[in-house]
């Protein structure tokens, strides 16, 4: 086809709307017409990696041309799904669908080679499955070679509690130190190797996911690497989505917050269940079921507005499933040159009668609702 100079986008989109049926027709190999005619309630095929069960149309795809696979991904529109399906750019995409609407000669569809591309999705599910296991055998490794908070080995572990405050007497379970292991920053750089305060991460089910490291000093600081808290990589069929860090047993009531530290404070001033969520993201889509009827998310303050964001959508989703659900945020004044505060930074000032006086109300409302 003889392409134009220059393609009105804005136009050809126009153009497009209501018409993806006759596009992909034209210009997807694989374009399953009956998906598409039951967009947003049949899954198949991708007409790009295959697969069984795999791939479907958005509800809206008459107007957009929107598909989904678990594979390949989100494609918000047609010209996603023909370019890809193509190996054409966008503007290459927009100018054989405008062709084709104005009713000028457009390229053949690229014909799917599916023997080599089933070959490939072989060779790719045995890789994952390769290093699914390796992650599994490297944390089972991991939290074997650790030891209780309580052991003599642990002193770093115990040492860095302290030093931020915390006066821990029963330490949970589901921390744990690692005398030493390698750090590596996000550019492959080897960093040192450092003991290590492990936590385990749990899933909504509460099965393990993966483990929580932070890095430490023998004399129980951080340690001086670029990131000292970071999550281990785990198997492709976990999630750690929506769970957490078991500091306690889980009741009628939990207390929830982002950081391992936090959520120590949280306990040592009200006491109860506690789970720490690692961080905002990890917060907002929290997973909560029974025994809990009362959930109590103390978030951070950060001057991005991300921790009190992650903290209210935490509750707002809650009580909307049901839950009784409160947001505790700092009154405090973010210090000059810091980030954000929380409620260790209340915990370490918490002589302040006005702190002591909403404790004593908030320990006594968990009560009676235990």
């Amino acid at each position: 086809m003889s392409k134009k100079k220059f393609v009105d986008i804005p136009q050809t989109k126009a153009l497009a709307r209501g018409n993806w049926h006759t596009i992909f027709t034209a210009f997807v190999a694989a374009y399953d017409h009956r998906l598409f005619e039951k967009a947003g309630r049949k899954h198949g095929p991708c007409p790009l990696c295959g697969g069984n069960d795999r791939f479907q149309f958005f509800k809206d795809a008459r107007d957009t041309g929107g598909s989904v696979c678990r594979h390949c991904g989100a494609k918000p529109d047609g010209f996603d799904l023909v370019g890809q399906a193509n190996d054409w750019d966008f503007i290459e995409t927009a100018r054989q669908i405008d062709a084709l609407l104005n009713g000028q000669e457009v390229s053949a569809p690229k014909s799917v080679d599916w023997e080599k591309l089933r070959k490939q999705q072989e060779e790719a599910t045995k890789r994952q499955k390769e290093k699914d296991e390796f992650f599994r055998s490297l944390l089972k490794k991991v939290w074997k070679e650790s030891y209780r908070a309580e052991a003599p080995e642990a002193a770093p572990l115990r040492r860095y509690l302290a030093n931020r405050g915390l006066d821990v007497h029963n330490y949970p379970r589901t921390l744990r130190f690692h005398p030493g292991l390698d750090s590596v920053n996000e550019d492959g750089e080897f960093e040192g190797t450092f003991p290590v305060m492990l936590a385990l991460v749990v899933d909504k089910d509460g099965a393990p996911v993966t483990i929580h490291r932070t890095y430490l000093t023998e004399d129980g600081r951080k340690a001086p690497i670029e990131s000292p808290k970071k999550l281990m990589p785990y198997p492709s069929d976990k999630s750690a989505s929506g769970g957490a860090i078991h500091l306690s047993g889980t009741g009628k009531v939990l207390n929830v917050a982002e950081g391992i530290e936090t959520a120590l404070a949280v306990q040592e001033m009200v006491g109860g269940s506690v789970w720490a969520t690692v961080n905002a993201s990890m917060m907002k889509n929290l997973q909560v079921g029974e025994p809990v009827e009362a959930v109590w998310s103390w978030g951070d303050l950060d001057r991005s507005g991300d921790g009190q964001a992650a903290c209210k959508e935490l509750v707002e989703r809650l009580r909307k499933e049901g839950k009784q659900a409160t947001a505790c945020l700092p009154t405090m004044e973010i210090p000059a040159g810091a980030k954000s505060i929380d409620w260790l930074d209340v915990y370490l000032k918490w002589h302040d009668s006005s702190v002591i006086e909403s404790l004593r109300f908030i320990k006594a409302s968990q009560r009676a609702a235990a």
